[in-house]
């Protein structure tokens, strides 16, 4: 072919998300195809773009006025037939450029033209080695023969040079005489030290997780070659998923099949990786944002060369480029963090669906506290279930709900309960560990003053500064604004200013002012953001060099400590005071999951929850240990609303700068999208609901005022074609550049 259609990816606009023609050189003919990543000149700049087709036909264009390939970054096809089908079908689901999909399913070190490390690996005949003639006076190669002799390891031109004290020279006119060869080997930067990861032995599982694996493989060979329900395996924590999902990709490795096993960032520790690694060595390759840029290209080149067969990462491994994928398992389903934030804001469990479906493959989800979606999909009979309902360690935990208003009224005004004081004492006594909740980081969550109410606020953002106590400054934890503690009020300059609420830094502090002598460990944002400090903390911990562990969520998934026999919830009302839909879900999900991380070893667990609110019922489902009564409950107030899952949702955000501006836009955008509601509406029974416009709850952030309009409807597909077409363009096109609209299709939240 002569010509190609490239789609480029470096300028993401709805104007330009279509195919450009440019001539082939005959020297790069042989290395493009379909999928291949090349540079091509775009407006004077030299940008990345995927060849989505190859033609002969200029279709009218002028030969002389078309502009050349100028080069393919690398040999391989990147995108494949099916991630193209796949990038398609989120181009019209999620409302957005097929380029800016494209784009997120390459490593960031490809687009950037990383070059891979190399080295030459000497290889060399000993008869060829008895047999040289070298000239008297080369000494050099002389040696280097002497050293080569008898050896059957692999040897490197490194390993030459240094052991030989010698230039590459010797070993090139050794080369020259045809003694030895030097081939080419790609050096991977390694995030993994298979070396110091211990064996995970093959488990026999129990009866229960024997059952649940019989019923996954009955399925697979009952629908061999067709489409295949996703399985729901709904088990409590501690009931051993981790080893289900070992016995699978075993199953899938030995019929030929590759796998791709998600796990939310926040649990992607290397306790969690080192049993699959620990199990199947270098036939995995790890995928997620803690890597360097190095790093996750090299472990996406493994993937893509058929180097490795399992995939383990967060929510973007699921675009991983095998070629024979025959299942993907997402672990804890339920987390909000498989939905991307940007766009393309796309959930990766129903992108793992979707690939699922294209591939003929299996989708295992994962949870002890399943999505609502997930949940209901079963009660259609869209997904199938299995249950796993005892833990493995076979012992209960204890609940103890402590309503915090009486001990208020009991004169205990400390955010620890006198209950949660007594438990943390029993526990280390008992020579136990702690591990203390509290989803907010910061010493407090607001700084007031008493004399005439003010409220130190953002100046960029709608919300209040959280103190933090040990850096001694005020900070926003959206935008990070920072600034010093003052001394007076800017409004009446009284010197009453007060912090309130608690965060994990100040629970660090209530445990050192109880027990002085017991060694903490604070697990957050503000402890974690340097590179390898996730890990350093859980290894400290995990050799017992602290006897209590604080943090956020992060301490709430993926942790199997089995010395923990008290779990603390410091305040359980933090989730279900934020305006959302979904808050009563989040609450029941995150106290569970928390809850889980006690009696996983010989002991049994205790759990105390701290809560102004012990009535409310995801609370209450917590302790009953009723998942289905709890599902049930919400599923029904979901209906009555018109809330996911039985409506699906579409979120449209106008944000920027000018607040007048952006009224405006918003007004503007409500009466664009209620002009194809009405038309849609006029031929259907069920009507599509549009609500707006009107601020976002959080209403300022980062400098960005923010209006919105929500559309509930059974199907939208019919609202998002037309969107897509015309009006989302027309639109956009009136937007400065420092004003946004942002589509969220599914949204998870509505702040």
């Amino acid at each position: 072919m002569k010509y190609c259609n490239v789609l480029i990816l470096d300028i993401i606009h709805s104007s330009i998300d279509r195919p450009f023609t440019y001539k082939i050189p005959e020297e790069l003919s042989h290395k493009i195809d379909i999928g291949s990543l090349v540079n091509v000149y775009f407006k004077n700049q030299k940008v990345n773009g995927i060849v989505i087709s190859l033609t002969n036909n200029l279709n009218g264009l002028d030969d002389a006025k078309v502009k050349k390939v100028s080069s393919v970054v690398i040999d391989e096809t990147v995108i494949t037939a099916e991630l193209f089908e796949l990038g398609s079908w989120m181009k019209e689901y999620y409302i957005c450029p097929l380029s800016k999909i494209l784009k997120i399913m390459l490593p960031r070190g490809l687009l950037l033209n990383y070059v891979s490390k190399y080295e030459y690996i000497v290889n060399f005949n000993y008869e060829d080695l008895r047999n040289a003639k070298i000239p008297g006076n080369a000494k050099k190669q002389k040696e280097i023969i002497e050293y080569l002799e008898g050896r059957s390891e692999e040897i490197t031109l490194e390993d030459i040079k240094y052991n030989c004290n010698c230039t590459k020279e010797p070993v090139t006119r050794l080369q020259e005489r045809g003694i030895i060869d030097l081939n080419k080997k790609v050096i991977y930067r390694n995030p993994i030290n298979y070396n110091e990861l211990p064996d995970y032995p093959v488990k026999s599982p129990t009866q229960e997780q024997k059952s649940v694996l019989e019923f996954i493989f009955r399925d697979i060979k009952e629908t061999s070659g067709k489409n295949i329900k996703p399985v729901l395996i709904y088990g409590v924590t501690g009931s051993g998923k981790t080893e289900i999902y070992l016995h699978l990709i075993e199953r899938m490795i030995r019929e030929g099949k590759e796998v791709i096993v998600l796990i939310p960032e926040i649990s992607l520790t290397p306790q969690t990786v080192s049993r699959f690694v620990g199990r199947f060595g270098r036939s995995v390759a790890v995928i997620h944002s803690r890597l360097s840029v190095g790093e996750r290209y090299d472990e996406w080149l493994k993937v893509l060369r058929g180097e490795v067969n399992i995939v383990i990462g967060a929510r973007s491994a699921v675009f991983a480029p095998f070629s024979n994928l025959g299942m993907i398992i997402i672990d804890e389903e339920h987390e909000n963090a498989y939905k991307q934030e940007e766009s393309p804001r796309y959930h990766a469990r129903e992108v793992a669906k979707k690939r699922c479906e294209l591939n003929k493959a299996s989708l295992i989800l994962g949870s002890a506290t399943p999505s609502l979606e997930s949940y209901y999909h079963v009660k259609k009979e869209d997904y199938e279930i299995t249950k796993l309902k005892k833990r493995i360690s076979d012992n209960k935990v204890n609940f103890k709900l402590v309503d915090m208003r009486k001990e208020l009224e009991g004169g205990n005004k400390s955010i620890f309960s006198r209950h949660l004081v007594k438990g943390i004492k029993e526990a280390i006594d008992d020579n136990g560990r702690v591990l203390l909740f509290l989803n907010r980081r910061g010493y407090s969550t607001f700084v007031l003053c008493r004399s005439c109410g003010y409220v130190i606020r953002c100046p960029e953002c709608e919300v209040s500064l959280t103190y933090h106590k040990k850096a001694d400054y005020l900070r926003c934890h959206y935008c990070d604004y920072v600034e010093p503690l003052m001394a007076k009020c800017p409004t009446c300059k009284s010197k009453m200013i007060k912090s309130f609420g608690a965060g994990t830094e100040r629970i660090e502090g209530e445990v050192k002012k109880y027990f002085p002598w017991l060694k903490t460990i604070r697990m957050d944002v503000d402890t974690t953001s340097r590179k390898g400090a996730h890990e350093e903390i859980l290894d400290s911990f995990k050799n017992k060099e602290a006897d209590v562990l604080i943090g956020t969520q992060m301490i709430a998934k993926g942790l199997d400590f089995p010395d923990i026999s008290l779990v603390g919830v410091v305040s359980a009302d933090t989730i279900l005071n934020i305006p959302d839909f979904r808050a009563g879900e989040k609450t029941y999900q995150l106290l569970s999951q928390v809850a889980g991380r006690g009696g996983r070893g010989e002991k049994p667990g205790k759990v105390i929850i701290q809560t102004y609110t012990p009535e409310h019922y995801s609370i209450r489902a917590v302790l009953e240990g009723d998942y289905e009564k709890f599902a049930d409950k919400e599923l029904d107030g979901r209906k009555s609303l018109g809330y996911p899952p039985y409506k699906s949702m579409i979120k449209f955000e106008i944000k920027g700068p000018s607040e007048n501006w952006i009224m405006k836009q918003g007004k503007l955008m409500f009466d664009i999208i209620e002009g194809i509601v009405s038309e849609i509406n006029k031929t259907k029974s069920e009507q599509i609901e549009i609500l707006g416009p009107y601020p976002c709850p959080f209403y300022r952030l980062r400098g960005d005022f923010r209006w919105h309009v929500i559309i509930k409807g059974s199907n939208l597909d019919d609202l998002k074609k037309r969107l897509f077409i015309n009006n989302l363009d027309e639109f956009e096109n009136k937007l400065s550049e420092s004003e946004r609209l942002i589509v969220d299709v599914d949204p998870i939240s509505l702040l």
